[in-house]
């Protein structure tokens, strides 16, 4: 994979500069419905909507998804990634994460890529166990992936300056950790979006015999050629006995009628979605 952008500080600036280091919630109080139409008024949003429909149209033809999941090439450097994790901060807020930094325990990040979610959730956990006063808490992550060169970068870059937390990174695919011993929480993030409905009900079924106090949910709210978007994510964790404690649909960036305010403009200005879930008590 060859990354065609390279960010630059005042890039970075940019990002930070919307607001959410300081408000991990910041993409909630900027949604509307009605930013939500009128995004399209933006004629930056319309073309890059285009060439991403483009893209991802000729790519699904030609494309032997199990096949390029598993082997395909992505390495990426510190800066790239750093950029990506402030980037995706905007629409990976925290939501529950303060549970998992009071109770602890073990948390399987499952379909890790990079690892930069791991890291957010590590750099949560540490705030907050600092604003807390809170020493007497150990967090285990798991990450699983079923490419070696994305498990490759999140081992190499994930770090972590408390031995209170421990992580590690795996290549195996979606189903076998769901087999293994029990998890206290999960992370799920851009998973729910590759799978049809036969196999999302047999992957929420196993994740729910897995996990124990809760589960973070982020995942597409729009559609787009190869995706399958769910309005319905928390009708099918409730066949579960599991239950949303909280759900807030966002935009992956900040609302602007004239301009994308990605100053690298990776993707368009799409709709997401974030649930904490757990089980019915």
């Amino acid at each position: 994979m060859t990354i065609s952008w390279t960010p630059t500080e005042d890039d970075f600036n940019q990002v930070k500069a919307w607001g959410h280091i300081e408000d991990p919630f910041a993409a909630v109080k900027d949604f509307s419905f009605t930013k939500l139409e009128r995004r399209w008024l933006n004629p930056e949003q319309q073309n890059a909507y285009d060439k991403y429909v483009e893209a991802r149209n000729s790519y699904i033809q030609d494309a032997d998804f199990d096949n390029y999941y598993r082997k395909a090439k992505k390495p990426i450097d510190k800066l790239h990634w750093d950029y990506l994790k402030l980037r995706k901060s905007w629409f990976q807020m925290p939501l529950g994460w303060d549970n998992i930094a009071r109770k602890g325990g073990v948390v399987f990040d499952l379909g890790c890529g990079d690892g930069d979610t791991s890291q957010l959730l590590i750099d949560y956990i540490l705030k907050y166990w600092d604003q807390h006063s809170i020493d007497n808490v150990e967090v285990e992550i798991k990450g699983f992936d079923l490419n070696e060169s994305r498990i490759e970068n999140a081992t190499n870059l994930v770090s972590s300056n408390d031995k209170r937390i421990k992580h590690n990174f795996e290549v195996t695919d979606l189903y076998e950790p769901l087999s293994r011993g029990g998890a206290n929480f999960a992370l799920i993030c851009g998973v729910i979006e590759i799978l049809d409905q036969n196999q999302l009900n047999d992957f929420i079924s196993k994740v729910c015999n897995l996990v124990s106090d809760g589960i973070y949910i982020e995942d597409l709210f729009e559609q787009f050629p190869g995706g399958y978007p769910n309005d319905k994510i928390g009708m099918l964790f409730a066949k579960n006995s599991f239950e949303t404690i909280r759900r807030e649909v966002i935009m992956t960036e900040p609302f602007n009628e004239k301009h994308l305010m990605d100053p690298m403009r990776i993707w368009p200005n799409h709709i997401d979605q974030n649930l904490w879930i757990e089980p019915i008590k």
